[in-house]
C-alpha cells in the first residue's frame, strides 16, 4: 500500500470528530467497517488487506469515544450512531457504501438499512441482534456501574472471557483487545452500551433487499440462532456460522471469516458501488 493511498480524515459529526483512515483507490467500490463497543477501528486489521485485495476502498472509523475519536456526554443511541456513518459518507462524497459491522458496529447497520438504506450496496452483520431483549439490556447496567467506579481496566478480563475461547487469550494478538477495552473512555462506553439497552429493528427485517451475509460464532451465546432466525427473514441473505468462535470471530478465526467475505464481495461487487 502506497502512503499516497492511505488517507487520515477528521469528519465532524454533532459536536465530535470521527477519525477515519480511508485506503485503497479513490473511484474503487466502498465498504465502510463499524467495530464493536470497547474496540476501534484496529480490530478491523485481519480484514482489511482482503478487502482491499477485492479491490475495495476500505474506510475504517472508531465511534464516539473510542480509540482516537472523542467521546460526548453519555447517553448514545444507536440512530445517533448510525448517523456517523452517514456524515462520513457525506464529508467523502460517498453516495453508496458497502457495509460491515460486528457487535455494535451490527446493531448500527439494522439502523442504517431501516433508515439509509439508499446508501447502502450490501451489508455484511456480524454477531449482532436485530433487538434488545430484557436479558441483553439488563447486563449493562452492572458493566455501567463498574467503568464508573473502578475505571475501564476493570472489565478487561470479564469481557475476554465472554469475547473469546482461551487459545486466542493466550495469543500476543490478545493484548491489543486487552488495550483497546482499557484506552476506551468511560463516556463513550457508558454512551454506546446506553444505546445497545434500546433498539428493535424486527420489524424492518422483512424490508430489506439488499444483498445481506450474517455471521456468528458458534459459541457466542444466545446469538447463533438468534441471527439464523433473522437470516430467515431477509430474503437471498446468508448465514455463516464460524465453528468454535465466541464474540469477535473476525479475530479468533480470521480465515474463516475473510472466507465468507469474499464470498459475500465476489458475488455483490459492481462498478460503481
Amino acid at each position: 500500500m502506497k502512503a499516497a493511498d492511505i488517507r487520515r480524515h477528521r469528519v465532524k459529526n454533532d459536536a465530535a470528530e470521527l477519525y477515519v483512515v480511508d485506503e485503497g483507490e479513490m473511484d474503487a467500490p466502498c465498504v465502510v467497517l463499524g467495530h464493536s463497543i470497547m474496540t476501534d477501528m484496529g480490530m478491523w486489521a485481519p480484514q482489511r488487506t482482503t478487502l482491499l485485495d477485492l479491490g475495495l476502498r476500505v474506510i475504517c472509523y472508531d465511534s464516539l469515544g473510542h480509540g482516537l475519536s472523542p467521546a460526548l456526554p453519555p447517553p448514545y443511541t444507536i440512530a445517533q450512531l448510525s448517523g456517523s456513518v452517514i456524515s462520513i459518507l457525506d464529508a467523502l462524497n460517498i453516495e453508496r457504501a458497502h457495509y460491515i459491522g460486528l457487535s455494535l458496529g451490527g446493531i448500527v447497520a439494522w439502523d442504517l438499512a431501516a433508515n439509509h438504506g439508499k446508501r447502502l450496496a450490501s451489508m455484511v452483520v456480524a454477531d449482532a441482534p436485530a433487538h434488545a431483549s430484557p436479558d441483553f439490556a439488563a447486563v449493562w447496567d452492572a458493566r455501567i456501574q463498574t467503568a464508573r467506579e473502578d475505571g475501564m481496566g476493570a472489565l478487561v478480563a470479564p469481557t475476554m472471557s465472554r469475547w473469546f475461547g482461551p487459545e486466542f487469550l493466550a495469543e500476543p494478538i490478545a493484548d491489543s483487545v486487552r488495550e483497546m477495552i482499557r484506552n476506551t473512555s468511560v463516556d463513550g462506553f457508558v454512551g454506546a452500551a446506553r444505546a445497545l439497552q434500546a433498539f428493535d429493528y424486527r420489524s424492518h427485517l422483512a424490508e430489506i433487499k439488499m444483498p445481506t451475509t450474517m455471521i456468528v460464532g458458534e459459541n457466542d451465546g444466545v446469538l447463533a440462532p438468534v441471527m439464523k432466525e433473522i437470516a430467515d427473514e431477509i430474503a437471498g441473505s446468508d448465514y455463516v456460522l464460524v465453528p468454535s468462535a465466541r464474540h469477535l470471530p473476525n479475530m479468533e478465526f480470521p480465515e474463516l471469516f475473510n472466507k465468507a467475505l469474499r464470498r459475500h464481495f465476489q458475488n455483490t461487487i459492481q462498478p460503481g458501488l
